[in-house]
């Protein structure tokens, strides 16, 4: 399972993942985040930046980001399946939701 956040410029995609961000500093406040090379630096909520939780936690980006994150996923993982999560208690709301699997559905799904 991954989080993913679809837009239409990267830079907004990272703009519109801070409802997520919540999600992953609640997640390494409780513990739930297995200790990497990526979290080295990490010694606090504060340090983790969206930068740091995006490399292998968030998929995002415009479509071309997420196909190229998704061939890494195939290359490394080869899984028979992903389960997405674009929503979380603090966000997007339920439309801009609906529009992000839209957006997902449209120009991503038909290029895998």
């Amino acid at each position: 399972m991954r989080d993913a956040v679809i837009a239409d410029t990267v830079e907004r995609a990272s703009v519109l993942a801070e409802p997520t961000m919540e999600t992953h500093r609640w997640y390494f406040e409780h513990g739930a985040f297995v200790p990497d090379e990526q979290l080295a630096n990490v010694h606090s909520v504060s340090d983790l930046s969206f930068k740091v939780a995006a490399k292998d936690r968030i998929i995002h980006g415009d479509a071309d980001a997420i196909i190229e994150q998704l061939g890494r996923f195939e290359d490394i993982i080869k899984p028979d399946y992903l389960i997405i999560r674009m929503r979380h208690p603090g966000g997007p709301d339920q439309q801009q939701s609906l529009d992000d699997i839209q957006m997902f559905g449209e120009q991503v799904i038909p290029r895998l």
